[in-house]
């Protein structure tokens, strides 16, 4: 397991990242780049693809809609795959929805457990065989909750 403390922890790790468009995944994003890690994104759609094409090598971002955790295991593995391998998931896709319950539909409410948790879930599961074969580790994040 790498020194986190070390300022070159980061430097050749294969990192997947979710939630790399904005935010708090795309400040890791940029942090582990500027490290040296060799980083695979999962976004959205085609316009954050394009977002990330300037930071990222061609190859380097796979497009995941995290609403629907059935996508999520093949975006994972396409990323493992462009990687060659995986020393991380990095797990920042998330929404928060600020209206009260009284003004949240089931459907909406749906929307954030199906992007928080179930996805959460979707793309821990879809990398651990990768992990186990490098020792990797698995970093949630949240905020807002």
């Amino acid at each position: 397991m790498p020194d986190l403390a070390s300022q070159a922890a980061l430097a050749d790790l294969r990192l997947l990242v979710t939630g790399a468009a904005g935010g708090i995944g795309r400040c890791f994003l940029e942090g582990a780049l500027a490290e040296g890690a060799r980083c695979h994104a999962l976004v959205r759609d085609d316009a954050q693809a394009h977002d990330l094409a300037g930071i990222l090598p061609q190859g380097g971002v796979t497009r995941c809609d995290m609403a629907r955790a059935d996508g999520v295991p093949e975006a994972v593995r396409a990323g493992i795959e462009a990687l060659g391998g995986l020393d991380g998931l990095v797990h920042c896709a998330g929404i928060f929805d600020h209206r009260s319950a009284a003004e949240t539909s089931v459907a909406q409410w749906q929307q954030v457990i199906d992007i928080n948790l179930t996805a959460a879930f979707a793309a821990a599961s879809s990398s651990l065989d990768a992990l186990a074969e490098t020792g990797g580790a698995i970093v949630m994040v949240s905020s807002q909750i």
